[in-house]
């Protein structure tokens, strides 16, 4: 109950409180709101609402009226930012009212001065805002905030949006002690909930990536705002449009194969119901989508080679293209061939401790690869311990067999490859020893890439031989060389070798016996055993337009490209190598690359040379300037005095390397330089003495990286 006294009842104050009344004690509670005359009867009705800003015990605190009267309030400790309303008061007159308010040593903490109120309504004197401002008439907010939260300026951008886009969310809000903005998305999953940010304005902002939510189109969003008094307040709903993302089908959706690989053709189908147009690309082959497709128009006949196929789509909408979306297939259509039987099918051989192998190929260079861990072999129909080498995606199974019985062999061998496939072949060959042959093995060298030119000789027989002798088809005088005589190897106990020919050998291998009968093998090796070498590139260092030149030394050059950078952006462009000219063992090489997106802008670049062995070299750093902007010859004039004939000539360009000039009239005509600079109004100008007769001038402007412009006919005669 509240206590009320009359006036002239309550303590009178000490001279010490009094004193203190003279000043405003610092308050932290204040008279916030005044219901002076309430609708209907006053008696009761009547209400004061203070507010804290700060914890404060409101024990012996107490108000004053215009008429002396005093009103305790209990013993009530009040929360930082919180309302606390005296109710059931019928003392306050209606016009020039006073209300103050003493804190427990009788300071004076607040007061409202000259307050009246004719009307039986639901206005109130209340301070906007709470606890510091200044009073208004203004409708009841009896124990809340008396200040409105404002939102305003509600807006998303960017404007035009695709599901997985970032849409930024954004609103003004105004109110006191605003406690939380909060973002609302409604979804098919119900809202989104995002608190909003702000750097200490009345705008907030709130990031929502829309990948997260469930929604498309016309997509509903709102704001909430909370205060420190836990009010809530919204203004209404917003939309965004957002666009669908195209969409992939894949029919069938499962690859048919192992790890990821299609056996079969698939067929694609792309969807987005907001598209003015959907496209796509296999790798750099480009489609506008009408219906569903299959992999005509993949790179390297993808349709029938397989491989690994890369599928780029997006769509256009009306207000912008959608980023690309990517998704890798692997297709495998053929199952591995298995080729190079030994011994070959149907054979006979003389051999009781054979090799016995195959080589299972995989055909098309992107397919998946012989997956070596299912290889099998049957030797008359029981496995065999075998051994197996990769080469890329093939593999060759072998097997010594030991001591062969004489007569019919039979031999099974299989294999799956990473897709899936299975491939066997089965075949057979004769053990024969009648007439023993000599089974002449060329070990080393092999059919491949040396890159020395001393060469490893390793040749095993098996069995004794009169001569065991070569001939490399390539020498300038091929002929016979004995390696051994009455031997069964050559370069088996100890490395021997031969010095062969940079580039193509051709080679043969012969065994004789003792009855001249001639067992041979042929062997093709290439040799490349110098290291290339960048001789020379240009230009070293000036101005560049768009031309490259390297001298090489390489008889088996691979590839060769050239590396640039502005510090920022590094690029690489290939030259063409077939366009190289040769003058003995130089090869003089021209790339001309695109640069106008550096022009003006100093760029580093090197030339980098692989040979065929996989050697690499590169040349040094250049610094060079980009001018791929050709001067502009503006104007000539000429004024004729006599047989001098004085040239103006107006160009622009700021890197300029001379101004010259042909007389297509001279008995020789040959060009002749006018100028080496422009003057600071970019001119050229220049007196010539002409002989007599009529003239023919073409005028030329060449900047200091090699472009050129011209300007001819320009005709006069000297009399």
């Amino acid at each position: 109950m509240t206590n009320i006294i009359k006036k002239g009842f309550f303590p009178l104050l000490s001279a010490l409180f009094i004193i203190l009344l003279v000043t405003l004690a610092s308050a932290s509670v204040f008279i916030n709101e005044i219901e002076l005359n309430p609708e209907g009867t006053d008696s009761g009705n009547e209400w004061v609402e203070i507010f804290a800003t700060s914890n404060t015990n409101i024990s012996e605190w107490y108000l004053t009226d215009v008429d002396g009267n005093a009103i305790y309030l209990p013993n009530t400790s009040l929360s930082e930012n919180s309302f606390y309303v005296i109710e059931g008061l019928d003392e306050f007159v209606n016009s020039e009212e006073n209300i103050t308010l003493y804190n427990k040593l009788n300071v004076l903490q607040d007061e409202a001065l000259g307050l009246s109120d004719s009307d039986n309504d639901n206005q109130t004197w209340q301070r906007v805002q709470d606890g510091n401002g200044g009073f208004a008439f203004k409708n009841s907010t009896k124990g809340v905030s008396n200040q409105l939260t404002l939102i305003s300026s509600k807006a998303h951008y960017p404007g035009c949006l695709v599901k997985n886009d970032e849409v930024i969310l954004s609103a003004n809000v105004t109110g006191f002690c605003v406690n939380e903005v909060i973002f609302s998305v409604f979804t098919k999953d119900g809202q989104l909930n995002i608190t909003g940010n702000t750097e200490g304005s009345s705008n907030y902002t709130a990031a929502v990536n829309t990948s997260l939510i469930d929604a498309y189109n016309n997509v509903l969003w709102t704001v909430y705002v909370k205060n420190c008094f836990n009010q809530t307040a919204s203004d209404g709903n917003e939309f965004f449009y957002l666009n669908n993302r195209t969409e992939l089908l894949v029919n069938s959706s499962t690859p048919d194969g192992t790890n990821g690989w299609y056996l079969t053709e698939p067929l694609f189908i792309l969807e987005n119901g907001d598209a003015l147009q959907t496209s796509y690309r296999w790798n750099g082959n480009f489609f506008t989508y009408t219906s569903m497709f299959d992999l005509d128009g993949a790179p390297n006949n993808g349709n029938i080679t397989g491989g690994t196929q890369v599928l780029r789509y997006w769509s256009d909408f009306s207000c912008k293209t959608e980023n690309e979306q990517v998704q890798v297939f692997k297709f495998d259509f053929l199952a591995p061939t298995i080729i190079d039987l030994t011994p070959g099918s149907s054979s006979i051989i003389n051999n009781v401790n054979p090799e016995i192998s195959a080589y299972f190929d995989e055909v098309y260079q992107g397919n998946s690869g012989v997956n070596t861990s299912t290889l099998s072999m049957m030797l008359d129909n029981v496995n065999v311990d075998f051994t197996n080498k990769s080469f890329g995606l093939d593999a060759k199974i072998k097997y010594n067999a030991n001591n062969l019985s004489e007569g019919i062999h039979t031999v099974k061998v299989s294999a799956m490859d990473k897709a899936g496939h299975y491939s066997e072949l089965e075949w057979i060959f004769e053990v024969n020893l009648t007439g023993l042959i000599i089974d002449l093995s060329v070990n080393s060298p092999v059919n491949e890439l040396y890159d020395n030119k001393n060469v490893p000789i390793n040749v095993t027989l098996n069995k004794e031989a009169k001569y065991i002798k070569y001939i490399n088809h390539n020498d300038k005088r091929p002929s016979w060389k004995v390696l051994c005589t009455n031997c069964d190897n050559y370069g088996e106990a100890s490395v021997k070798t031969k010095r062969l020919l940079e580039g193509d050998n051709n080679l043969s291998f012969m065994a004789i016996d003792s009855s001249g009968n001639e067992f041979t093998e042929n062997v093709f090796i290439f040799i490349d055993s110098i290291a290339p070498k960048i001789k020379e590139v240009e230009p070293k260092k000036g101005y560049i337009d768009s031309s490259f030149n390297v001298d090489l030394v390489e008889a088996n050059p691979v590839k060769m490209f050239i590396s640039y950078t502005n510090g920022t952006a590094t690029m690489t462009s290939d030259v063409n190598l077939s366009e190289c000219t040769a003058v003995k063992s130089i090869k003089s090489c021209n790339a001309f690359i695109d640069l106008s997106e550096f022009n003006d802008q100093s760029i580093d670049y090197y030339a980098d040379l692989t040979d065929i062995m996989n050697k690499s070299v590169q040349s040094k750093i250049n610094r060079v300037i980009v001018d791929s902007v050709t001067p502009v010859i503006n104007s000539v004039d000429f004024t004729s005095i006599g047989k001098r004939v004085e040239l103006k000539i107006a160009v622009n360009e700021s890197n300029l390397d001379e101004i010259s000039y042909i007389d297509l009239n001279d008995r020789n005509p040959r060009e002749r330089r006018l100028c080496a600079k422009l003057d600071s109004d970019g001119m050229c100008t220049k007196i010539i003495t002409f002989r007599n007769g009529e003239h023919d001038l073409t005028i030329y402007a060449y900047d200091k990286a090699g472009n050129t412009a011209f300007v001819n006919n320009i005709e006069f005669h000297i009399v």
